[in-house]
């Protein structure tokens, strides 16, 4: 927007449990391609160790479920928190005329991946 014209920005998340958790993203798309939001690199590192990367990814917040116009929210697992603060990096790669849009963070237990609309949803298939 017109107060961050490149785009990028950061977050802090607090993995307040004493294990490592995976971190997972919730951030708008919209589909069929192309999306209207840039493709984005998101970094992941200790708050005070910018030099330790966690995880470093690219997300593209496209979706290719529908054949008719769509604006979501997608959920993608991003990296594996250690206890303590980290901070989430974005960084778009392309200009598209809008921003990435972070709308939510959550750290969750190691058998939660990924979600959809409503946030993180477990893995039952190990049930068989």
């Amino acid at each position: 927007g017109p107060d961050n014209p490149a785009g990028h920005g950061w977050v802090i998340v607090e993995n307040p449990f004493d294990t490592p958790r995976n971190l997972i993203l919730s951030y708008l798309a919209t589909g069929p391609p192309p999306s209207i939001y840039p493709k984005t690199e998101i970094i992941v590192y200790p708050e005070h160790d910018e030099s330790k990367i966690l995880s470093r990814m690219v997300l593209n917040p496209v979706t290719t479920d529908y054949e008719h116009r769509v604006h979501i929210v997608l959920t993608t697992k991003v990296s594996v928190v250690m206890p303590g603060r980290s901070v989430v990096k974005w960084i778009p790669l392309e200009n598209t005329g809008k921003p990435f849009r972070l709308t939510a963070t959550a750290v969750v237990g190691r058998d939660v991946e990924e979600g959809g609309i409503m946030g993180a949803i477990k893995d039952f298939t190990f049930f068989g």
